[in-house]
C-alpha cells in the first residue's frame, strides 16, 4: 500500500479547503458538499489527520467527495488555463486526480489520463505530447508551477496562447 506523500497531503487539504470556501461564501447549494465539509471537520475534531478525515467523509459523503473534487480540481485548472491548450487542460486534470490519489489509478494509459493522454499526443505529436505530458503529470503531482510556465512559454512561443 502507498503511503501518501506530503504533497498529496497537501492536494487533500487543498480539496477540503476548496469545500470550505464554497461553503463560507455560500455559492454551494451543493448539500453533498456541505455534508463532505462537515464530514471532515468531525472527523478533525476527533484527532484525526486531514487525509484520514477525507477518506472517512468520502466513505460517509461520497457524492459530497465527487462533487468537491471537481470543484477542486476545476479550480486548479483555471488558475493555469491561460497558458495550457485545452488539451493539455484536461491531461493536467486527470494527472491532478492520479496524483491526489497517490497511484496510477487505471494505468499511465487507462482511464480518464489514458484517453486525455491519446488526445494530447494526437494534438502535440508523438515526441512533443510525451514530453508535455510528463510535466504536466510531474506539475500535477508535485505542485510544480514552474513547468507549468515552461509549457506556458512553450505554447506561447509556438503562437497557441497569447497571455
Amino acid at each position: 500500500m502507498c503511503k501518501p506523500s506530503v504533497l498529496a497531503e497537501d492536494h487533500r487539504g487543498g480539496l477540503y479547503n476548496s469545500a470550505k470556501n464554497l461553503e463560507a461564501v455560500g455559492s454551494v447549494s451543493n448539500q453533498h458538499i456541505r455534508e463532505f465539509a462537515e464530514f471532515v471537520q468531525q472527523s478533525q475534531a476527533k484527532g484525526m489527520s486531514i487525509w484520514d478525515s477525507i477518506k472517512y467523509a468520502s466513505n460517509q459523503s461520497y457524492s459530497g467527495f465527487k462533487d468537491a473534487s471537481e470543484v477542486w480540481a476545476d479550480q486548479r485548472v483555471n488558475e493555469v488555463a491561460d497558458r495550457l491548450t485545452p488539451g493539455q487542460q484536461a491531461y493536467y486534470r486527470a494527472a491532478m486526480f492520479e496524483a491526489f490519489a497517490g497511484i496510477a489509478v487505471a494505468g499511465e494509459y487507462g482511464g480518464t489520463l489514458g484517453i486525455a493522454r491519446s488526445q494530447l499526443i494526437e494534438e502535440e505529436g508523438s515526441v512533443e505530447g510525451n514530453d508535455i505530458a510528463k510535466l504536466l503529470k510531474s506539475a500535477a503531482g508535485q505542485g510544480r508551477m514552474d513547468l507549468i510556465d515552461q509549457i506556458g512559454n512553450y505554447n506561447r512561443a509556438r503562437g497557441r496562447i497569447n497571455y
